[in-house]
């Protein structure tokens, strides 16, 4: 991997040599980075190994950082800021160069039908982003694309390692962000159903069709199939299984057992304006509680991961 060494305004990269042609502060002001530049060219402000960076890539990516600081918050940006989003924007620019000038020495098989493909997929562009290049324009952002990608890939750079140590120090500082922030359940459940205006025979019938079923259980029958045999709830295909649901989500008298019944328990039988219902609870999860290390380690490791990448290829 190329490394950077910055020194009295220039850079010096492993085989390649970058000259920065402007000072930041004065990109706004000076009427061209190159004093021979004809009225109306782009501004050159680096070089990678002759190969020059714009004035207008790096203008085009602080605008865009821009815009998103802007979805957040209403206050203007400062010289201050603008200028280190600028210096920033250069650097991942002048990085993706290094990638891209390194790639150039690589043999990749098939090269230029994969390149032929991702032209046509930049002309086919939903929104038509590209519709105003060139074809030779498209051509060569279709190559630094491959190239680059087939390079950071070769170096392992696309999916770098990241250290144990330093997902657990993010986790630390992020997991309160993930806290529940209301009480759920999730039930195994059974419903005899009962209408409003059953008969007094009725509701004993369905009242012996839900004692039946939770002696069954007691007795040691499996829960989910006696669910698929006696419930009359949508669920009851999945075994009566009812994934996480927040209070007020179900009737009352159901939230009242269902908030408070030891997981594993089965509940007595609870009556409710649907009918009979018997329930147990397979997990809660308390307001406020914050996921374990464990269950967030792949989260977060892949999130700094894409981090890291994004950083490296200069995006």
């Amino acid at each position: 991997m190329p490394r950077l060494r910055k020194w009295a305004g220039k850079a010096i990269v492993t085989g390649l040599f970058v000259a920065l042609l402007l000072p930041l502060g004065a990109w706004g002001k000076a009427p061209g980075a190159d004093p021979a530049a004809k009225p109306g060219a782009r501004k050159v402000v680096a070089k990678v190994n002759g190969a020059p960076i714009y004035l207008d890539q790096v203008d085009g990516m602080v605008q865009a950082r821009i815009g998103q600081f802007k979805k957040f918050a209403s206050a203007k940006i400062s010289d201050e800021y603008q200028k280190k989003l600028q210096a920033e924007a250069l650097e991942k620019l002048i990085r993706s160069e290094v990638y891209y000038q390194e790639s150039l020495k690589l043999k990749i098989p098939g090269v230029e039908e994969e390149i032929a493909k991702q032209v046509e997929d930049l002309k086919s562009h939903p929104l038509g982003r590209y519709k105003n290049k060139s074809d030779a324009q498209l051509e060569e952002m279709a190559k630094k694309k491959i190239y680059s990608s087939h390079y950071l890939a070769e170096k392992n750079l696309l999916e770098p390692e990241v250290p144990e140590a330093e997902i657990k120090s993010y986790y630390e500082k992020n997991k309160d962000n993930f806290a529940e922030k209301e009480d759920r359940v999730r039930v195994r459940h059974i419903l005899v159903q009962v209408d409003a205006k059953a008969t007094p025979e009725e509701q004993e019938k369905a009242l012996q069709k839900i004692e039946e079923a939770r002696r069954l259980i007691v007795s040691g029958e499996d829960f989910a199939g006696v669910a698929r045999e006696f419930s009359e709830d949508n669920a009851a295909s999945a075994g009566g299984e009812i994934d996480y649901v927040k209070r007020g989500y179900m009737p009352p008298e159901f939230d009242a057992v269902a908030f408070t019944l030891e997981p594993g328990k089965l509940s007595e039988i609870i009556k409710t304006k649907f009918g009979y219902h018997l329930l147990e609870v397979i997990d809660r999860i308390d307001k406020g509680r914050v996921p374990p290390y464990g269950d967030m380690k792949v989260f977060f490791a892949k999130y700094l991961q894409d981090k890291m990448s994004k950083k490296v290829v200069g995006e």
